[in-house]
């Protein structure tokens, strides 16, 4: 007959083996697993104030060292003063009821728990150069807690930390609210980039499940604009909030992309399809395919082709026809419907000639004049959700969404690629086209043949009259006086 196991046997046990998941919360255990089934040497997560990322981070910084003998994990936080307020009390938390014989001995002197089994929780804040002292060794894990509010955030990673865990395999973990600032090194080297190929982890105050709704009315209520303040976005919403001064498309916000992101979109029975090119050069070439929805008064961008420094004009030329035929070509009689009009800029007119010339496709130069009154348009067109974009448009989202101006608002400052390089940054070469795309798109153009959707036929009434004339009062007493117009006698 087996013994009945304690509560205490129980939790003695689950820390000889390194399992400390039964102290976590609902989401935190969907972080924590997020972070283990994601393969990339450097995981990045945001989390909204309250979740307990610090609890969870040094969780998986204890397991890690009671479940490999002699190894050392590194732990990383903005401010090395803020150790003992911070840190310290979560720690002594944590290892309330660890066993004695497991539990790890502080070593204020040096920064560090030393482990019964031998293994290390080194700890450095990141100011001050204090990131030097966790340099050297091999970790079997690196995590940077609030690395948004880190000094030398990109240097702390690739230099300090990612040297570390060649020779163990091991992790590093990049764990933090938004950065206040946009043009931090967590926002520009991680969070966009990582955003980019939809591989960053974001848990808002609505995955937190102590946050009552009357917990999260009285946050709300810290915030002069409630949802809409950017300090309760960026801090519960976990956006990275952009600079209205410094932002090509301030209109784009989160809530923006929502609504007109979409592969739904219905595409009209009529339309004006548009191909629009900013010929990169020594950038990205971006080429955008579209049409303008007449009745709804919409731009949509259905597709993107992006090119490199390589490129060449038959292999552009290719490509558009391909993407051209793939679009537009007619289930019924498989012919291809030519776009209405293509337009690129005009600062490599060998290549439109050439394109024109030897592959029979005509871009017009478009205008360059009062660019800001062109981007103004298309950013109240956003806010208006008069523009559709496909979510398979990953540069051109990209660029849209984080591309800024350089200190005299004359050029778009250069984009930072994804980390595995399939987004590339750039110049924001695709919001380029989009801009131009929307600038030349003839909105006044009804692409509908006369008629259509009037009702004719056999046995269907069609007056004679003309519509102004209809609408003319003494038009309309002689309709009234026709036969058919009056009560039938009895």
């Amino acid at each position: 007959m087996s013994k009945e196991v304690t509560r205490e046997q129980a939790i003695e046990q689950l820390w000889e083996a390194g399992v400390l998941d039964w102290k976590l919360t609902g989401p935190q255990k969907i972080i924590k697993q997020g972070i283990l089934e994601d393969k990339s040497k450097i995981s990045v997560v945001m989390c909204a104030r309250r979740l307990g990322k610090s609890f969870l981070a040094l969780t998986m910084a204890i397991e890690t060292c009671l479940k490999n003998p002699d190894s050392i994990v590194k732990y990383v936080f903005p401010k090395q003063k803020s150790a003992k307020k911070n840190i310290l009390p979560i720690m002594k938390t944590i290892l309330e009821d660890c066993p004695k014989h497991l539990r790890p001995v502080f070593m204020a002197a040096d920064l560090l728990y030393k482990f019964p089994n031998g293994s290390e929780l080194q700890m450095a804040g990141s100011d001050n150069g204090n990131i030097e002292n966790i340099r050297g060794g091999n970790s079997s894990l690196n995590i940077v807690d609030e690395a948004g509010f880190c000094d030398d955030l990109t240097y702390a990673v690739r230099s300090v930390l990612a040297p570390t865990t060649k020779l163990t395999q091991g992790r590093t973990i990049l764990v933090s609210t938004p950065s206040r600032y946009e043009d931090h090194e967590f926002v520009q080297d991680w969070a966009l980039k990582y955003q980019a190929e939809g591989r960053i982890r974001v848990f808002t105050i609505f995955d937190n499940p102590q946050f009552t709704e009357a917990i999260i009315k009285d946050a709300l209520d810290d915030y002069p604009d409630g949802e809409k303040d950017p300090g309760f976005r960026r801090e519960y919403m976990c956006e990275i909030v952009r600079s209205a001064d410094s932002s090509i498309l301030p209109s784009f916000s989160s809530d923006v992309e929502r609504v007109i992101v979409r592969s739904d979109y219905t595409r009209p029975v009529f339309y004006d399809a548009y191909v629009s090119m900013d010929i990169g050069g020594s950038d990205l070439t971006a080429v955008l395919f579209g049409y303008y929805d007449y009745l709804n008064a919409t731009t949509v961008i259905e597709d993107e082709l992006i090119f490199g420094k390589e490129v060449n004009t038959r292999g552009v030329a290719e490509a558009i026809r391909k993407k051209e035929e793939e679009l537009w070509t007619n289930p019924i009689d498989e012919s291809v419907m030519p776009p209405y009009m293509r337009i690129a800029d005009n600062n490599n007119l060998i290549m439109l000639t050439d394109l024109q010339r030897d592959h029979g496709i005509t871009f017009i130069p478009t205008r360059k004049d009062n660019r800001e009154a062109a981007i103004n348009a298309l950013d109240v067109a956003l806010s208006q959700h008069k523009v559709v974009i496909h979510p398979r448009c990953t540069h051109t989202l990209y660029h849209m969404k984080f591309a800024r101006w350089d200190k005299n608002r004359r050029n778009f400052l250069k984009l930072k690629d994804s980390p595995s390089g399939q987004i590339k940054g750039g110049h924001a070469d695709a919001l380029a086209a989009i801009i131009y795309l929307h600038r030349n798109v003839i909105k006044s153009k009804n692409p509908y043949p006369m008629g259509y959707g009037e009702v004719s036929g056999q046995g269907v009434f069609q007056s004679r009259l003309k519509k102004e004339e209809l609408e003319d009062k003494s038009a309309k007493s002689w309709l009234k006086s026709l036969t058919w117009g009056k009560k039938k006698d009895k």
